[in-house]
């Protein structure tokens, strides 16, 4: 997000020392969005919409809004969802103010993302990790675009390996980031993405077990990739036990190894 007073377009945050850097004294950019309206909850399990749209920030960064002959996304179902993520491949995402507004008067939460990948990802992850310090700093800059913007949370996606001797701080900057977004909105949602495990290696599970179940206990939920089999669902259900409506399940529409295949069969 840029912090330029002019600025009328929604951003990412690329590189992890512009994050340290953030502070009160540079967000001088502030957009009032709507709050989020309460809406019944039902025992239903919860359904979240992971928008993944070509990388994010194409006509829906701008702000006050723009002359554009091009179709644009739009979601027009709210009332089936219950959180609304906002995804591009860039380190921080923070959701465009439409969408936070949108989002809010449909009674829907939304978060950004975390996201580091590739060896690029992995010499972030070892700079953030490298200390408790640079952990917190992290943390606070963090929480601090959560409120300054107004949304709910963060989605984390660890897509690289991480050095064993990483995985403690790791798990900790999880269980510092839920207790900080958790501070300043009770509400405020942190999950993690079935990704790296607690031996650091980039192997995704498709369930919840032994080698990503200590994310899950240190935050909110966990999104499971998409290649899951049956069995593997009814077994995640089981080792979630009362959390099981924080276990997310994905589904690739584009259908890439998902049960159903993707596109019009999503629905199976």
């Amino acid at each position: 997000m840029s912090t330029k007073e002019t600025a009328t377009v929604s951003s990412p945050i690329k590189k992890l020392n512009n994050l340290f850097d953030i502070s009160l004294s540079c967000l001088t950019n502030r957009f009032i969005c709507s709050q989020l309206v309460p809406r019944h909850t039902s025992p239903r399990q919860k359904i979240l919409l992971c928008h993944d749209m070509k990388g994010g920030y194409l006509k829906d960064k701008h702000i006050q809004g723009c002359q554009s002959y091009e179709p644009c996304y739009r979601f027009f179902r709210w009332h089936l969802i219950d959180i609304f993520v906002y995804f591009s491949h860039e380190l921080v995402t923070i959701p465009p103010l439409v969408w936070i507004d949108c989002a809010h008067k449909n009674g829907v939460q939304i978060l950004g993302t975390f996201i580091t990948e590739f060896d690029a990802g992995k010499e972030i992850c070892r700079q953030l990790l490298a200390s408790d310090d640079n952990v917190d700093r992290a943390v606070d800059a963090l929480a601090l675009l959560m409120a300054w913007y107004n949304f709910d949370g963060y989605l984390l996606n660890i897509e690289n390996p991480i050095e064993p001797e990483y995985v403690k701080r790791l798990l900790s900057f999880v269980a510092k980031l839920k207790l900080a977004c958790e501070k300043i909105d009770p509400n405020s949602l942190v999950i993690w993405y079935d990704s790296v495990t607690i031996h650091g290696e980039l192997k995704w599970q498709n369930q919840l077990n032994e080698l990503n179940e200590p994310f899950f206990n240190v935050c909110d939920g966990i999104f499971l990739n998409y290649t899951w089999k049956i069995e593997k669902l009814l077994q995640s259900k089981i080792n979630a036990g009362e959390r099981c409506r924080d276990v997310f399940v994905g589904i690739d529409v584009f259908g890439r190894g998902c049960f159903g295949g993707g596109g019009f069969n999503t629905c199976e």
